[in-house]
């Protein structure tokens, strides 16, 4: 019977009793007091710690939601200038759906904003009867003197404010977040001004005065710049410099700054201090709000601590008097068999947990749990060091398999073309191509050759796998139609030398779909072959969309250009046999059109849903780029693709290849008499100019508007010599067309035309050259041998 006492724990817990009530006994009194105390501390820690997350909480989350509203503002302006209703109109919507934010303010240079003379900072905030929005340049007020305008200019990056009161704006205690706004101009980006939104800290001082803190403790906050918050000897809502904080001495002060500069920054450094508005003496601990730059800073009165230790030392007392010798009796017995050997164990489970697989366990031979639990621990010591062995040995071989994938992709990716290479200087027409694995390695291929008598050989293919064979295929491939593509062959002979060679060598049963061409930049002669490849697209240039109709016969709309389809043979595809013939088709690619060459990863790309990006949305893509590089074109058709499959893996491997012969330039040139009977015979030339070039409706009201101001300044204000002639030139760019003007008459600069409060011109067709500068991209100005030279250019 005694044998089994021994053998179980709680035989041992039972007989240890005695012993703990005995070595309670022999603490004596006076421990209870420390006890006491280490509790209070313990407890007004963790009040502290609770407090400090609720105020961190709330101020952080004010500050992150109000670190996107300058952004989205900023976003505003960054293709151009919208206007100041819609800046104003967009101000008082962020302020009236964002709960946290109580003000924000768009602050314009006024060097760049449309042309603005003066100072313009609009500024919604709250109130009670609502939003009010004002101008915080109004009065000649210089709010690019404030830290949040000149910091954020001066940095070039968003940041936060300290601290201030925003007299004239909010009139309240706030932060500022300002970030730099850009503006896309014809010269790059361009810095315009600060957009802010504004967070109130009023409520800091609410909240902190109603926190519970001990019995009779309090709490307060202090912010960058020493600002403080919250503190019971302020007036409610009026925060203070701690330096000038009323209801402080030196002394309460001192206390205050040791607590925020404590390393411990938990509660468990208090600082001893006396509270001058009633003399009460306690202790102080301070703890930082993240990463706000807050601290809370929290008081606890040595009464609150003495009522703590006379209630713990009664119920200590009331426990000792129940538990007495049996609890003595039992501590010892306790220490002796069982806490020994546990805390061995754990020392070891330590040593074990920190990464020492091969450290001892201590000898336990106890047959009750305690020795159980050592063998136990013991077992699965040994099972660990086998499980870490192997997952050492998988993750070498992951990392050297990912390496040698890291290696493959690279060489792969190397094997197209560079830049240089598809330069059109070289090659005598706009080339860009594109290529995006699905996996580390893929087998999609492109590549451009130009041989010897200018023409250009191009090549586009798909592997039928995916990975690491596919890339080796598509290698093999690749080189083939080096060796081969320089030659002066055809395109289809170029196809039956690649599938012959790679017929002979192919035990895997694989096969490519390629596209092959031969392109002659100078004619636009292309003849094109198939071996089972997608059909390529035709883009044509100048396309005009429905939305954008062309003033043809009874202003019907036209669709003029479309980009299309070829239509040829799809071909066998290559690698399967030897001996195959593949079906070649022959036309011309107009000036300015574009050849368009893609894998199927690209109308096979998967959405969410599963659903195929198709054939369709990839034409309704080049529809909406009629005049596009060769990059913008292949840049698209990737971003289209992305946009429609976000969220799933890629589907397949991507290759596109973008050839656009270059577009025929002109330049329409007329002369006309300085009168106002000629006008009529620039619009009309002006207007068989947009038709040869298929401009947009929008575009040549914007031309007629410019050239008939132009011509009515030079001839009602201008006072040229009847002699002389206006000459009028119109050309047309890739991606914009071009107006120029010159006259004879006395020196006058269009661009600082202005109009003045009631709506007249100062200085001569103010109204309608202000309608100018709106609408164009680029005016320019110059007076050269006693001649006006004035150049206007418009983006299609």
């Amino acid at each position: 019977m005694l044998t089994w006492l021994r053998s179980r724990l709680a035989a041992k817990l039972a007989l240890a009793a005695v012993a703990i009530a005995l070595l309670i006994d022999g603490l004596g009194i006076w421990g209870l007091e420390e006890a006491a105390v280490a509790e209070m501390r313990r407890l007004a820690a963790l009040q502290a710690r609770a407090i400090a997350t609720l105020i961190e909480t709330r101020l952080e989350a004010d500050l992150t939601h109000a670190e996107r509203v300058p952004l989205r503002l900023a976003a505003l302006l960054h293709d151009g200038w919208i206007g100041r209703a819609a800046i104003e109109r967009e101000l008082c919507a962020v302020v009236a759906t964002s709960p946290v934010v109580y003000g924000s303010a768009l602050a314009i240079r006024p060097e760049t904003a449309d042309g603005l003379a003066e100072a313009w900072a609009p500024y919604c905030h709250r109130t009670d009867a609502g939003v009010r929005l004002l101008d915080l340049g109004r009065d000649g007020r210089r709010y690019q003197d404030q830290e949040w305008y000149a910091a954020a200019l001066a940095r070039g990056q968003p940041l936060w404010t300290d601290p201030y009161f925003d007299e004239g704006g909010g009139d309240v205690l706030m932060v500022t977040r300002s970030v730099p706004v850009t503006m896309r101009t014809a010269d790059g980006e361009k810095v315009v001004g600060v957009a802010t939104a504004d967070v109130a800290l009023g409520w800091l001082d609410k909240v902190v005065r109603e926190l519970p803190v001990s019995t009779s403790g309090y709490a307060f906050v202090v912010g960058p710049g020493e600002l403080v918050a919250g503190h019971p000897g302020s007036a409610r809502g009026a925060p203070s410099h701690l330096a000038a904080a009323p209801g402080m001495d030196d002394a309460y002060r001192r206390a205050v700054r040791e607590s925020l500069a404590s390393d411990a920054g938990d509660g468990q450094a208090p600082r001893d201090v006396r509270d001058p508005r009633d003399g009460r003496s306690g202790w102080m601990s301070g703890l930082p709000l993240g990463e706000t730059g807050w601290h809370a800073v929290l008081f606890f009165p040595d009464a609150d601590r003495a009522e703590a230790t006379i209630a713990f030392r009664r119920r200590l007392l009331a426990a000792s008097l129940l538990g007495g010798l049996l609890l003595a009796l039992a501590m010892a017995a306790l220490a002796r068999s069982i806490v020994r050997p546990v805390s061995a164990l754990a020392q070891a489970t330590v040593e074990v947990a920190g990464g020492r697989l091969d450290s001892p366990l201590p000898p336990i031979h106890s047959q009750d749990e305690v020795g159980r639990l050592a063998r136990s621990f013991g077992s699965m010591q040994q099972a660990l060091v086998r499980h870490v062995e192997r997952e050492r040995l998988t993750a070498a071989e992951q990392e050297r398999l990912e390496g040698e994938l890291r290696i493959a992709r690279s060489i792969q990716l190397s094997l197209i073309p560079p830049p240089a290479a598809l330069a059109p200087e070289r090659l005598g027409c706009d080339v860009h191509g594109a290529l995006e694995p699905a996996r580390a390695v893929g087998g999609d291929l492109y590549d451009v050759l130009r041989r010897a008598d200018g023409s250009l050989c191009f090549l586009i293919g798909d592997v039928s796998d995916k990975g690491i064979p596919a890339a080796l295929l598509m290698a093999v491939t690749h080189t083939l139609f080096r060796a081969v593509g320089r030659d002066a062959l055809p395109p289809e002979r170029v196809l039956a030398r690649i599938n012959d060679a790679l017929a002979a060598q192919n035990a895997a049963d694989m096969f490519v779909t390629l596209q092959c061409g031969v392109l002659e930049p100078a004619s636009g002669a292309l003849r094109l072959a198939s071996g089972g490849h997608t059909r390529p697209i035709v883009v044509a240039h100048g396309f005009q969309r429905r939305d954008e109709p062309v003033a043809g016969p009874m202003g019907a709309p036209s669709d003029v250009g479309r980009p299309r389809v070829v239509a040829m043979p799809l071909g066998t595809v290559v690698g399967v046999a030897e001996g195959l013939e593949f079906p070649a088709t022959e036309l011309t690619l107009q000036p300015g059109e574009a050849l368009v060459l893609y894998t199927d990863g690209v109308t096979e790309a998967h959405d969410t849903a599963s659903h195929l990006f198709g054939e369709e949305r990839l034409l309704a893509c080049l529809a909406e780029r009629p005049r596009a590089s060769a990059r913008e074109i292949a840049e698209a058709m990737l971003a289209a693709v992305h946009a429609f499959s976000a969220g799933r893996e890629p589907f397949d491997d991507i290759a596109i290849l973008v050839l656009r012969r270059a577009p025929e330039r002109e330049v329409a040139r007329l002369e006309i008499a300085p009168e106002v009977e000629r006008i009529r015979e620039a619009s009309a030339w002006l207007s068989a100019f947009c038709d040869r070039h298929l401009l947009a409706a929008g575009v040549r009201q914007d031309l007629d508007l410019a050239l008939d101001e132009l011509l009515a300044n030079v001839i009602d204000h201008g006072r040229p010599d009847p002699s002389t002639r206006v000459a009028l030139s119109l050309e047309r760019l890739a991606d914009r067309v071009r107006l120029e003007l010159r006259d004879r008459g006395v020196a006058f600069d269009p661009r600082s035309a202005s109009v003045d409060a009631s709506g007249a011109p100062d200085g001569g067709g103010g109204l309608g050259l202000d309608l100018v500068r709106r609408a164009f991209d680029r005016i320019d100005y110059a007076r050269e041998a006693d001649e006006n030279r004035v150049v206007l250019e418009k983006k299609l």
